[in-house]
C-alpha cells in the first residue's frame, strides 16, 4: 500500500513514516531499502515499467537474442535481468525454441549428459525414465509437445510459471533491478543447472553494451 501511494504522488503510511523518521530516513528511502531487502522492483523502476513503451511480443513471434531480450523487459524484468536471461537462451538454444533435441554433448566433460529429450528455449530436459522439467511444461499447455508451444508461451511460462514457483531465490534476482553480475551469474546457474558455461555472459554484455 506505501508502494501504490508513493507511485500515486502521496504519502507513504503514518507508520511508515514514524519508522523512517526514528531511522533518520526519508519514508521513501525507507520503502525503497525494504523493496530491496525482500528481492523486489524498486519504485522507481515500477513507475518506469509504468510509463515504458517496450511493447510485448505478439503470440506465436519469432524471437532471436535482440527481440526477446525486449520481450523480456515487456514482461517487467529489469534491463539486467533481461540481458541475463536473454545470453542464457542464447546459449541454451539460440532462441530457436519451437524444437526438441536428443541427448546433449557436454564439451566440458567430452561426454553426453544423459537425457534422451531436450527442447524449448530454455533447453528444458527429461530422461528416459522422468519427462522432469521438459514434461511439465508440455503438461502445463495441454500436453502440446514443446515443438508447438509459441516463444512468448515459453517465456511465460519461464518466467511466472517455473521460475517464480520453483526458483524464487533465482526469480528475485533476476527481477532486482540492483542485482550485481555476480548475483545474476549465481541465479542463472541455479536456474540452469548447467554443466557447459560457454558464452552465456559475454552474450549478456554484448545486450546491456549495445542492447
Amino acid at each position: 500500500s506505501d508502494v501504490k501511494s508513493i507511485m500515486e504522488g502521496g504519502e507513504p503510511s503514518n507508520r511508515t513514516r514514524l519508522i523512517a523518521k526514528n531511522l533518520g530516513l526519508s519514508p521513501r528511502a525507507l520503502v525503497e531499502a525494504q523493496l530491496k531487502l525482500q528481492g523486489l522492483p524498486s519504485v522507481q523502476f515500477m513507475q518506469n515499467l509504468e510509463t515504458s513503451t517496450v511493447a510485448p511480443p505478439a503470440a506465436g513471434t519469432d524471437l532471436n537474442m535482440k527481440t526477446g531480450f525486449n520481450a523480456l523487459q515487456s514482461l517487467g524484468v529489469p534491463r539486467t535481468g533481461a540481458a541475463y536471461l536473454a545470453g542464457n537462451i542464447q546459449q541454451e538454444s539460440t532462441w530457436n525454441g519451437m524444437r526438441q533435441w536428443g541427448g546433449v554433448y557436454n564439451p566440458s566433460t567430452g561426454a553426453m549428459d544423459g537425457t534422451n529429450r531436450n527442447g524449448g528455449l530454455v533447453s528444458w530436459a527429461s530422461w528416459s525414465h522422468n519427462s522432469a522439467r521438459l514434461g511439465r511444461i508440455e503438461n502445463y499447455f495441454g500436453g502440446r509437445n514443446i515443438s508447438q508451444i509459441t516463444e512468448t508461451e515459453q517465456l511465460h511460462y519461464m518466467l511466472n510459471v517455473e521460475m517464480k514457483n520453483s526458483y524464487p531465490q533465482a526469480y528475485s534476482v533476476f527481477m532486482n533491478p540492483n542485482s550485481s553480475a555476480a548475483a545474476l551469474k549465481k541465479a542463472s546457474y541455479q536456474y540452469w543447472g548447467f554443466g557447459h558455461q560457454g558464452s552465456r555472459y559475454s552474450h549478456a554484455d554484448q545486450l546491456l553494451a549495445n542492447g
